[in-house]
């Protein structure tokens, strides 16, 4: 979720809870919803959510918060009482090789997990701009999104 959410969630929180319920909607731990904001998130909107999936019927969503330095992912944790970090990529320089960046990433979840405990690692497999790329990074519409008010 990123601003387009949080900029209307009263609006677009019964959308979402709603859709914890889909059979093929991302679960962990057990059947917890799976959330990630993509930045620091309003503790008040994950207290709301939490209690909107509970009153839905649903499980507690596992809420995870990503920034780009694992201090400000471990900031943005504690004011909002997420569960856990991670990162919404990881970049390399053009023809770096592969086996370079997963080394690296690879310390970036160590540095993550020092600093807010629990972490979701991202794995990288590339971003090669040559063959296009869905909005917002390329020029496409805005076709297949799921449209927030």
């Amino acid at each position: 979720m990123d601003g387009n959410f949080t900029g209307n969630h009263t609006a677009n929180l019964p959308q979402l809870v709603a859709r914890f319920g889909d059979p093929n909607y991302q679960k962990v731990l057990g059947g917890r919803p799976l959330v990630y904001f993509l930045g620091a998130v309003p503790a008040g909107l994950v207290t709301a959510m939490r209690s909107a999936s509970a009153q839905a019927g649903w499980q507690n969503p596992y809420i995870v918060v990503t920034a780009w330095t694992a201090q400000s992912a471990a900031d943005a944790k504690a004011a909002s009482g997420a569960d856990a970090v991670s990162r919404y990529a990881t970049g390399g320089a053009y023809g770096q090789r592969y086996a370079e960046l997963a080394t690296y990433e690879g310390g970036l979840w160590s540095q993550y997990a020092e600093a807010a405990g629990s972490v979701v690692p991202t794995v990288s497999t590339g971003w090669d701009k040559r063959m296009g790329a869905p909005p917002p990074h390329g020029s496409r519409g805005r076709t297949g999104w799921w449209p927030f008010a």
